[in-house]
């Protein structure tokens, strides 16, 4: 199983009550499945190419970013349901044609970045999704057991 870690980014930022709540979330996660982690930060550097794009998506700079931690299996799962609940996008890059990723069912905004700060390119697969976007691309086959250990609603 290989893992690492995804951001999500969010225009808002999260009440108390929220930030608590994916914490609570975080934790009984980490209980059941280990290495595993949220961390809900402000987003202090952000590169001037990549900030230029997000201002555009967010109409405005993104106030907050969520980092989740762990093992493939559950940070995609966690990832849709913070996204389905809390809303924002989550930022990831695939290594996939533009045919494939218009056939997933959800949002999938491209990033375009500046090489250099000058030259305008595509980086191949930058984009920011939304949680339809994650289900269907990749949860769609996930384990049961993962999913109900990543069932946002279980740690209320």
């Amino acid at each position: 199983m290989d893992g690492g870690c995804i951001t999500i980014w969010r225009k808002e930022p999260l009440s108390i009550a929220e930030k608590n709540r994916i914490k609570k979330y975080s934790v009984g996660i980490n209980r059941r499945a280990s290495a595993f982690s949220i961390q809900i930060e402000k987003p202090e550097q952000i590169k001037p190419n990549k900030k230029e794009q997000l201002i555009k998506v967010f109409n405005g700079l993104p106030e907050e970013e969520i980092t989740l931690y762990g093992f493939a299996d559950f940070i995609f799962i966690a990832a849709e349901e913070i996204l389905k609940n809390f809303g924002g996008y989550l930022e990831i890059s695939l290594g996939e044609s533009k045919e494939v990723i218009l056939e997933v069912e959800g949002e999938a905004i491209e990033l375009v970045e500046r090489k250099n700060g000058l030259t305008p390119y595509e980086s191949p697969g930058l984009l920011l999704v939304d949680y339809l976007f994650v289900m269907n691309y990749f949860n769609g086959n996930s384990n049961s057991k993962i999913q109900d250990i990543c069932n946002l609603d279980t740690y209320l």
